[in-house]
């Protein structure tokens, strides 16, 4: 799939030759993208400070990066109008590092949130740096009917290298050596959903796979 690259910081677009025949190829169809400005501001996130999350019972344990929610938001109301749908969002914005189900079911015996915290402190995680790939977006059937989610699909070597670092701690305190698997990593950003945000458990997967042709974003124009 051709993918347009929106890169942190430096507000460049590296766009590929493959990805300006493939756009030129739908405008000759008579199909058009609703362009989606995306506020600059949302790579604001050493402003942030790092929330741990040490709750109880399933969902109760991850690490995320918190986000600025302003620019997710209005792109969220963008969304909306281009698709004639009200969408529900978080009301926070965040990316996900560390899962609940990857910390209830494989890290806890051998980590605490407290030192999976330290690591991701350590890493300064809110100054990581990230790149937008795409606006992506997620269906399912819930009760008989069609359910959308849509989220920016990010990549980020910063949160990545946590990753890894979690996993050589999980190892060295006795786990099982690839049972985390760092690389197994689907880095987004909610934007909005009809219903409730859909996960790998109802068929979506958040990566370049999930890019919806109906948005181009442009961002910090």
């Amino acid at each position: 799939m051709q993918k347009l690259l929106f890169s942190n910081r430096l507000f460049t677009i590296a766009i590929t030759l493959g990805a300006i025949t493939w756009a030129a190829g739908l405008m000759a169809a008579g199909h058009s993208a609703s362009s989606i400005f995306v506020d600059d501001s949302i790579w604001d996130s050493a402003q942030l400070n790092f929330v741990p999350h040490t709750g109880s019972g399933a969902f109760g344990s991850y690490v995320t990066m918190n986000i600025p929610q302003g620019p997710v938001v209005k792109t969220c109301k963008a969304i909306e109008k281009a698709i004639g749908k009200k969408l529900i969002n978080r009301g926070e914005a965040h990316i996900t590092v560390v899962t609940p189900p990857e910390y209830n079911k494989i890290l806890k015996p051998f980590l605490t949130m407290e030192r999976i915290n330290q690591i991701a402190e350590q890493n300064l995680i809110q100054n990581s740096s990230f790149d937008i790939l795409c606006i992506g977006s997620g269906q399912s059937q819930l009760n008989g009917k069609k359910e959308e989610t849509f989220f920016f699909v990010v990549q980020s070597t910063d949160l990545l290298k946590l990753r890894r670092e979690v996993s050589r701690a999980f190892e060295a305190a006795g786990g099982e050596k690839g049972l985390f698997d760092a690389e197994k990593f689907y880095p987004h950003i909610t934007i909005g959903f009809t219903k409730r945000d859909l996960h790998l458990s109802d068929g979506v997967v958040k990566n370049e796979t999930s890019y919806d042709k109906r948005f181009r974003i442009l961002i910090g124009i």
